[in-house]
């Protein structure tokens, strides 16, 4: 049985990377997500500087601009957004042979996929209105910046992953599980909203785990698919 790789794609605001990194310890997975770009310009030979603002982005053909630094890994004249998707690529495919982990976005479950690399597919979501107000008390902003943020960053990333998988982002066929997070964490909102109870049946955790674990209900349900699917996994 080779390594256990789960790649997990994520709406913004709807707490995949609190859940990738729960789910990990829970598991004793690696847990890679921004590291990949510490990585990648490790790879680069670049300074981290350099490709910050490009990660999980595609390049906009009417502002190309070449990059021209780096060491012998690079390709002079891409983008830098593709230079960083090519390093981030290499590093994914590595770190899938080297042991068991979670890899958060940069189109993992492509990557993998397209070298015959098995792995468990998972898309966090929420709806807009849920991500906003969380993402509203994470850093502390009104409704109308909270909003233009997420929905600013949906965008860039449904523009990435469609860039270099040419499939849709957070389409429910392309996954393996997708898990509307606000249905299961049962988190309260406080901003004139009613509670938003969980209401999922799947494998009867709902019954169990009402208004008491929040975050752990999705990372229990996530945990006993991979059991259940171990077999072939």
């Amino acid at each position: 049985m080779g390594n256990h790789v789960i790649a997990l794609g994520r709406q913004f605001g709807s707490g995949g990377r609190e859940i990738g990194r729960k789910l990990g310890e829970a598991l004793g997975f690696a847990y890679y997500d921004r590291e990949l770009l510490t990585l990648a310009a490790k790879r680069a030979e670049v300074r981290e500087e350099l490709l910050a603002d490009k990660d999980e982005k595609a390049a906009n053909p009417w502002l190309f601009k070449g990059f021209y630094e780096g060491g012998p890994k690079v390709k002079q004249g891409q983008s830098a957004e593709d230079v960083l998707y090519d390093m981030q690529s290499e590093i994914i495919l590595e770190l899938a042979e080297k042991g068991d982990c979670i890899i958060v976005g940069r189109c993992a479950d492509h990557v993998l996929e397209s070298k015959h690399v098995d792995c468990l597919s998972l898309f966090i979501c929420a709806p807009f209105d849920w991500r906003v107000h969380h993402r509203m008390e994470i850093e502390n902003v009104d409704e109308k910046t909270a909003a233009a943020l997420v929905e600013k960053t949906d965008k860039q990333r449904e523009k990435y992953y469609t860039h270099y998988t040419a499939r849709p982002w957070g389409l429910p066929e392309n996954y393996d599980l997708c898990i509307n997070s606000a249905r299961l964490t049962g988190e309260r909102q406080d901003h004139g909203k009613h509670q938003r109870e969980a209401g999922c049946s799947l494998l009867h955790v709902y019954s169990l785990f009402r208004g008491k674990y929040r975050i752990s209900t999705p990372v229990f349900i996530i945990q006993r698919w991979i059991f259940y699917r171990s077999f072939e996994f």
